[in-house]
């Protein structure tokens, strides 16, 4: 098997895993489940995967690298701090809405590892991202001056983390998109000054007096 060939079969094979885990999360989903996914023998999983936690966390680095190149991305094209934050919060919006909460249980209950390495991810690099953020943010005026920007910063992850706690929030109703779509518009009109309010009306396309 090329070299090629073999990034491919071993990406797809992950791409389904993922696919799968997010659905129906990861302790009922099996390697039997994933070769029939993805019409291939067990046989072939395993020769890239000696079992379901390389699976596991094989995704936790891809999930890493494709969040990492997207938070590094924002923050290099975003017009503003507050857009950066909007954007950053439509991108994982856009995650949550494909994810089964059961999903972080699982992780965080089976896969102990993967979960270390994803919170050290979310508490080390993401965070990173957002103390730089808020910095920027008050030197513009749009946050403001008075906030304690390491504090904050460690409260919206704190907000995540809660989102990824399913019996905190969720129900029948407020779904892990709709909990943090509530929950950063409370974070960001706390800490916005008038000229950071505005633009987020701005963006939001909302109207309203602003005096």
């Amino acid at each position: 098997m090329s070299r090629i060939l073999k990034m491919k079969t071993e990406t797809k094979i992950l791409l389904a895993a993922r696919e799968l885990f997010f659905k129906y999360g990861m302790k009922r989903i099996t390697m039997d489940d994933i070769a029939r996914h993805l019409a291939v023998s067990k046989k072939t999983i395993y020769q890239f995967y000696e079992d379901k936690t390389k699976i596991v966390d094989s995704l936790c680095n891809l999930s890493m690298q494709e969040n990492e190149c997207k938070f590094t991305e924002l923050s290099e094209t975003s017009k503003d701090p507050i857009h950066e934050m909007l954007e950053a919060a439509k991108h994982m919006t856009n995650v949550f809405s494909k994810i089964n909460p059961v999903f972080f249980y699982d992780l965080q209950k089976f896969y102990p590892n993967a979960w270390k390495r994803f919170n050290e991810f979310k508490n080390g690099m993401v965070l990173n991202v957002l103390q730089k953020n808020l910095e920027e943010g008050i030197e513009k005026g749009y946050y403001r001056k008075d906030i304690n920007v390491a504090l904050m910063a460690r409260y919206r992850m704190i907000q995540v983390d809660l989102i990824l706690t399913p019996d905190v929030f969720l129900d029948s109703e407020n779904s892990m998109a709709k909990i943090n779509e509530v929950l950063l518009d409370h974070f960001m009109h706390g800490i916005t000054t008038i000229k950071g309010h505005k633009l987020i009306n701005k963006y939001k396309q909302i109207q309203e007096d602003e005096d």
